[in-house]
């Protein structure tokens, strides 16, 4: 990566204008490198990298990662998704609300509006607050049939996201790396 909003990871996009940060050991930017960081120090789960993305923001600015599954899904088949995510250490935010949606088209907003769809899967324990270690999003769920899309994100509008003030930090965004 080159700087903020070049999500370079291979197959990964953005559905929305959103623009998630891709984060690598290898670039030269100080910003956006791993474990360091404008945003904080994260080890990635596995790897050299992860991508960063705004969970929550009061004014109705999401951001999103969308990538292609290898086949469709098959009606009637019973699916499991397993994700990771951690929050970042200058985040003053944090939210429970992170999820998974599989669709059946690309989706391309051309805004950076929520996506209010319903994930089939999506965290529901507690305000995801760790910025040291990874949370496992988890679950299964039986297909419709022909979804061909993965997105990863906050699929409620911000009256409907669960928030809680974790640091007094001078910001807005609610940010996760996944």
């Amino acid at each position: 990566p080159i700087d903020y909003g070049d999500l370079s990871a291979t197959y990964w996009t953005s559905p929305t204008l959103g623009t998630p940060d891709y984060f690598n050991i290898c670039t030269s930017n100080i910003n956006i490198g791993v474990p360091d960081n404008s945003w904080g120090t994260q080890s990635a789960f596995t790897g050299n990298a992860y991508i960063g993305f705004a969970a929550y923001a009061p004014y109705e600015y999401l951001e999103y990662i969308q990538v292609s599954l290898t086949q469709p899904l098959l009606a009637g088949h019973k699916y499991h998704v397993s994700f990771y995510v951690s929050l970042v250490d200058k985040s003053r935010y944090a939210i429970k609300e992170i999820g998974a949606f599989f669709s059946p088209t690309e989706i391309n907003t051309g805004t950076g509006d929520p996506l209010l769809f319903v994930p089939q899967v999506e965290f529901s324990d507690s305000i995801i607050t760790d910025t040291i270690g990874w949370v496992n999003i988890k679950g299964d769920f039986t297909a419709q049939g022909n979804e061909r899309y993965l997105i990863i994100g906050n699929f409620h509008n911000p009256q409907n996201t669960n928030v809680a003030e974790v640091n007094d930090i001078n910001n807005q965004i609610r940010y996760y790396y996944i």
